[in-house]
């Protein structure tokens, strides 16, 4: 009888270490995140009235242990307004990376939108063609003892503008992305009345690629300001 129960115990504890979890990199690491933003239109750049065929600015935050900005490395500036973008996230606050429960240095991809004023009336698509974005390729610069790899964008789209609407300012997300880079939820961080829901609407055919931890994909964010000016330029 006291063989059997031996054995019974054996199978019993295989069986549990069988069915347990298996531990990936997600397990523990918990990805930055931003707790508070402010508005990101800037009267700046739309006094020049310039048409922007392609208006997408990516940036690569560093945050230190704290969740404050350490460097800001721009990854992508078309039009030349990573300065007026970097100006605008340096009042934001950020939640710091978690790994195994400690807080370390790690980075957080912001995307600016500046939707073209005039986009309409010179015949330009709402959607884009992917603009092949690589994942930041900073992580050795920003948080080498996390491992960590940000996510990376694929493909974009361009807003709508509400109709005979005169208002302008801005719309942040935030992105919760899962493990193959797919949107697992969205979080409005700043809204702007009538122009939410288009520019959650817009980030619905973007496309990621998954943030990775020491080679591993994990779940990460990633966030989205869309910065939208009237068509009648009132300035």
């Amino acid at each position: 009888m006291e063989r059997l129960f031996k054995k019974l115990t054996v199978a019993i504890l295989s069986l549990g270490l069988f069915l347990a979890p298996v531990t990936s990199a997600d397990d523990s690491f918990k990805s930055p995140a931003a707790i508070s933003v402010t508005d990101t239109f800037s009267i700046l750049f739309y006094t020049t009235n310039q048409i922007m065929p392609d208006a997408f600015v990516v940036l690569d935050l560093c945050l230190n242990r704290k969740g404050g900005i350490q460097k800001v490395e721009v990854l992508r500036d078309p039009v030349s307004m990573a300065k007026i973008a970097t100006s605008s996230v340096r009042t934001w606050k950020f939640r710091p990376a978690l790994k195994e429960g400690e807080a370390v240095a790690s980075e957080v991809p912001v995307v600016f939108v500046y939707r073209p004023a005039n986009m309409s009336s010179i015949g330009l698509p709402h959607a884009l063609e992917p603009i092949n974005l690589k994942p930041a390729q900073t992580a050795q610069h920003c948080s080498k003892d996390a491992g960590y790899v940000p996510a990376g964008i694929v493909a974009a789209a361009y807003p709508d503008y509400p109709v005979n609407s005169v208002a302008w300012g801005s719309v942040v997300i935030q992105v919760a992305l899962d493990t193959e880079g797919r949107i697992m939820r969205t979080e409005v961080l700043h809204p702007m009345p009538s122009f939410t829901q288009f520019a959650l609407d817009a980030l619905r055919p973007w496309r990621f690629q998954a943030a990775t931890l020491d080679s591993q994909p994990v779940d990460s964010s990633i966030i989205v300001a869309f910065v939208f000016q009237t068509p009648s330029n009132p300035f």
